[in-house]
């Protein structure tokens, strides 16, 4: 849980969830950090976990056209609640060369809160608030980037980076178990920075970022893969072919 109304929210569903991973034959978790998190709670249920990581459209994604002329972008966003903590990558704008440019994606709660403090520090032309957009036009803003910036606190396998990643862009991101484990999974394609980094210190990585080689080549699930993962675990539990 990422509020504490979500914390409280957990303890009573951890009766009801250990009746539930007692009788469950398999669970599917969608990263190593999740698996090990939910482990926590229900240590028992370790025989019968596995991982299936999240998956991208990978064909339109590689498809996408950058748009011309945009110069340097760093992409950040999602939905734009506290602990995304997009107000951290704002202030490091401050501190990036004058030609950098942020591009917010998505709305949420924080956004008005988001505009006035690029306001407050100077930044608003630097910075650009895309709000909510289809995929298509997403994906041609993830063609642009140079640089994908997650300071979020509480992830289990965000889609958004896999999604950056096999779009070529740098990626600089919270230093959080499932950030981990997606540079684990990538060979190091993520540089991480504290969670609690300052403006100079994420200022320093978003520019250094700039300098290192683009994101190609990553080993990026597909949904069509995430899909037959996901049957052939129920094939396996029933016995017998699922209808495809």
């Amino acid at each position: 849980g990422h509020s504490p109304l979500r914390k409280a929210i957990h303890v009573p569903y951890r009766a009801a969830g250990a009746g539930i991973a007692a009788r469950a034959k398999r669970i599917i978790c969608v990263s190593r950090a999740e698996a090990d998190l939910f482990l926590t709670r229900f240590p028992a249920a370790r025989p019968r976990v596995m991982v299936i990581p999240n998956g991208v459209d990978l064909e339109r994604i590689t498809g996408a056209r950058p748009f011309p002329d945009e110069g340097p972008v760093i992409i950040t966003g999602g939905r734009l609640q506290s602990y995304k903590q997009v107000d951290r990558v704002v202030k490091a704008m401050e501190m990036t060369s004058p030609a950098l440019r942020l591009v917010v994606t998505g709305d949420g709660p924080e956004r008005p809160a988001l505009e006035t403090l690029a306001d407050e520090r100077g930044v608003r032309a630097k910075v650009r608030f895309l709000g909510r957009v289809e995929p298509d036009v997403l994906y041609r803003w993830y063609a642009s980037a140079e640089v994908f910036c997650s300071m979020s606190s509480t992830e289990a396998m965000p889609v958004t980076i896999l999604e950056l990643l096999a779009a070529g862009a740098r990626v600089v991101a919270s230093d959080i178990p499932a950030h981990r484990d997606i540079r684990d999974r990538t060979g190091g394609a993520i540089t991480l920075v504290p969670l609690d980094a300052s403006p100079v210190v994420l200022a320093a990585a978003l520019e250094g970022a700039l300098d290192q080689p683009a994101a190609v080549g990553q080993r990026i699930p597909t949904w069509d893969e995430v899909t037959t993962q996901t049957l052939d675990v129920y094939r396996e539990l029933a016995g017998a072919a699922v209808p495809a």
